[in-house]
């Protein structure tokens, strides 16, 4: 007969000796990554001028006041390059959710620089920019404290984590 060896068998994973992520790590960037994508559709939209003009003439038809008209007059007379360069920020905001989920520091401040591009172009530009994203601002200012919060969980480097996959 065939005698066994009982050796014990431990795989040589680099995830099995990795500190394990906190659950606000997890869902912070999935509610990042939601949000932002629906911006980025919306921003998009703006951008294109016929359905702005569409959106306005709907606007008038359903009896909007003249101040809403006014208002949304403004944002059509902004032009597409800055709607598109919001998409770009909102994108940069897309990654950095991503590595913050991947627990990598440099995803928190790509998040900072990406909001302070996204609100510096919109208090440039004036045009009532905040009145509209007002509640993204708030969104943007509580979700940049909860991530300051987990940056002790995050890693400055991914370097130890590629060396450890090579040997």
């Amino acid at each position: 007969m065939e005698e066994f060896n009982n050796q014990t068998i431990q795989p040589n994973n680099q995830f099995s000796e990795a500190k394990k992520r906190p659950a606000a790590l997890i869902i912070l960037p999935i509610l990042t990554l939601i949000g932002s994508l629906f911006m980025m559709i919306f921003t998009l939209i703006m951008a294109s001028d016929e359905v702005m003009k569409i959106a306005q003439e709907m606007l008038y038809q359903q009896g909007a006041s003249d101040e809403q008209l006014a208002l949304f007059q403004n944002i059509i007379d902004i032009p597409a390059w800055i709607f598109i360069f919001f998409a770009a920020c909102i994108l940069l905001t897309v990654v950095s959710a991503t590595l913050m989920m991947r627990m990598q520091k440099i995803g928190f401040h790509l998040f900072i620089i990406s909001k302070i591009l996204l609100f510096g172009c919109g208090v440039i530009l004036g045009k009532n920019i905040f009145s509209i994203n007002s509640l993204y601002f708030f969104g943007s200012v509580l979700f940049t404290i909860l991530y300051a919060l987990q940056l002790k969980n995050m890693k400055q480097e991914n370097k130890e984590t590629e060396r450890q996959g090579w040997d």
